[in-house]
């Protein structure tokens, strides 16, 4: 017994830091790789603050915690997830059945037949989620940092490996399902090699899917609707899709749907900044927040328990989700067929509105000459290519920057605004949006509620006219733009509108292979000839009509086109012009004249052929 003493004491006097560094280092490190990821777990030290991860082909031993194998520094409580937290604030799905309680970071899916909520990581649990980027067989070492010292004593506890990993596009895990399996939530990590944690301290995001009630798995046939909710954008859904075969929702912390700086270091210990909160001074401004959820859009799109039609997805949001539904569009019209805007801004950083403080508390001052943007997840090299230098001010006036687009083939916009809106401020917000649709030669419709306040307008567009055909718009259709349309009210609108509706084209519909126009379901799409029938629910009305989105039918610029305007029940042609294709290869019928008609009967068909 007096020997055992005398060892205890002796280890306190003389080796009285090697007792604090044992104490202090992690135990039961795991590291599991898991599609193109490698989750990093382990017990936190009570005492440590701070833990440093390494990394190495070979086990680790101490002279390799070297700058050359340290991976990142990962603070104490690193399983908390402030995202969760704040839904759980909010009540986000907690009428779910059963309720959805997560609080802190999954590392563990559930399986596709379980119902509830996945096991969280514990308090004392550290986390490190990383992207593989090489592929070959890892070890990992974590050790603990004790009032600003690392220990760097190494054993089974806090040392793990080899784990073979390889290069492959990140999964999304499964983390919640509803009782009648209708509605699933996933947990979506990103890289932190490209990704500025510092906003909201967090790095992995989840995303509600639900599907109707009488789902089922078939032909890739469904359409997908993407939610963008107002701000500061909560997560919502229930247990079933009820809008759209397949439904879409994620938490958002108040970043309009876009981005925020990637180099600046916001305030971790807040989960959204608002208008009280620092202007971040360095760039550049990235699209993180857009980009992770298209990346899991187009991850959805794949799955084949969700049979999506990977041409029939749109966009739906409205107030902050209506400018995130207009960014996506503008940015990703590869992925998204047509989208819904409600009383969007449209000028985010270029003049005084209602939000404009709180919008610079994520991007820096308005107007400011040395923060610029790049661009993050799908698409990022094409944007980067197609956006170079621009600063945040310019590119978040999506008025200016429509404008620069004539020459995009967009997804079809459905634009709706209030003109005594005083939350998206009414002029100086949307109405420039209209001209500059109208003046590019977009395919657009919807209009302006003159009396109408900020909620107003509601998803059924509050008594501006939704055209149910927008429903059937498909990515791999073409679509007629209308402008100049004698119909229409002029552009621009008046800066102080009178109390009543403002409408624009809605009154057009068109033939496609899945809407049937003057008893005519189909269109002519080939390399020499475009042919489709337009009718108006509005009485005669004469439109430039240019055509939008051809699959086949791709005009070469300054090449002569002969325009005709067919009766289509005699076949005679009632109007005709010849025209020459402008620098981005489109073409325009100006005054082209729209008749009367319905899915059965009527209209006006247009046939455009090269000119010989």
């Amino acid at each position: 017994m007096l020997k055992r003493t005398r060892i205890a004491v002796v280890c306190l006097a003389v080796a009285g830091w090697s007792a604090c560094a044992v104490a202090a280092a992690p135990s039961n490190l795991e590291a599991t790789f898991r599609s193109g990821e490698v989750f990093i777990t382990w017990k936190e030290a009570p005492n440590a603050t701070a833990y440093h991860v390494y990394r190495d082909t070979a086990p680790l031993t101490r002279a390799a915690l070297d700058k050359e194998h340290f991976v990142r520094k990962v603070p104490q409580g690193s399983s908390r997830h402030l995202g969760f937290e704040n839904m759980a604030g909010r009540k986000c799905l907690r009428k779910n059945d059963p309720p959805f309680d997560i609080l802190r970071y999954v590392v563990k899916p559930i399986t596709d037949d379980a119902v509830g909520n996945a096991k969280a990581l514990a308090e004392n649990e550290g986390l490190l989620v990383l992207t593989t980027k090489k592929p070959g067989t890892y070890h990992y070492a974590v050790t603990a940092v004790v009032n600003g010292a690392e220990d760097k004593t190494l054993g089974a506890g806090n040392t793990a490996g080899p784990v073979a990993e390889k290069v492959e596009t990140p999964s999304p895990i499964l983390i919640w399902q509803s009782k009648i399996k209708c509605a699933r939530v996933y947990l979506q990590y990103r890289d932190l090699a490209d990704w500025n944690d510092s906003m909201s301290n967090v790095y992995a995001f989840p995303y509600w899917v639900g599907v109707r009630q009488n789902h089922k798995p078939g032909p890739r046939a469904k359409q997908l609707r993407v939610y963008l909710g107002g701000y500061s954008g909560p997560i919502g859904g229930g247990n079933s899709a009820r809008y759209a075969d397949v439904c879409i929702r994620t938490h958002e912390a108040g970043c309009w749907w876009w981005g925020f700086s990637s180099t600046y270091p916001y305030n971790r210990k807040k989960f959204h900044l608002g208008a009280g909160d620092p202007k971040p001074d360095k760039g550049p401004m990235k699209n993180y927040v857009q980009g992770r959820y298209v990346d899991f859009v187009r991850w959805l799109i794949t799955q084949p328990y969700y049979s999506i039609d990977p041409d029939a997805v749109h966009t739906f949001g409205g107030s902050m989700g209506g400018v995130g539904s207009l960014l996506m569009l503008m940015d990703h019209p590869d992925v998204f067929a047509w989208g819904q805007a409600c009383v969007p801004p449209t000028n985010m950083l270029g003049v005084k509105w209602q939000w404009l403080r709180n919008c610079e508390a994520k991007w820096g001052p308005a107007g400011a000459k040395n923060i610029t943007v790049a661009f993050h997840g799908h698409g990022a090299e094409r944007l980067n290519k197609r956006w170079p230098g621009i600063t945040v001010t310019d590119f978040l006036n999506l008025e200016k920057r429509l404008t620069k687009m004539a020459g995009d083939d967009l997804p079809f916009i459905w634009l709706g605004s209030a003109g005594r809106d005083r939350s998206v401020n009414w002029p100086a917000q949307g109405r420039n949006y209209y001209a500059a649709l109208n003046a590019t030669r977009h395919a657009w419709a919807g209009g302006l509620k003159g009396g109408g306040g900020h909620g107003s307008l509601g998803g059924d567009g509050g008594g501006v006219r939704i055209s149910r055909q927008r429903r059937t718009i498909k990515r791999n259709q073409a679509f007629p733009a209308f402008s100049n349309v004698s119909g229409n009210p002029k552009l621009p609108l008046p800066l102080t509108p009178e109390r009543k509706f403002y409408q624009f084209n809605s009154q057009f519909m068109w033939s496609t292979p899945t809407f049937k126009v003057g008893g005519w379901q189909k269109q002519v799409d080939t390399p020499d000839r475009f042919e489709i029938i337009i009718a108006s629910a509005a009485g005669e009305q004469t439109a430039d009509v240019t055509p939008r989105r051809t699959q086949k039918f791709k005009p070469a610029a300054g090449k002569r086109y002969v325009f005709q305007n067919v009766d289509p029940k005699s076949g005679k042609a009632v109007q005709e012009q010849t025209v020459a294709a402008d620098k981005f290869g489109r073409v325009t019928f100006k005054g082209f004249r729209v008749k009367p008609g319905s899915t059965s009967a009527g209209g006006s068909k247009l046939v455009i052929t090269p000119a010989k």
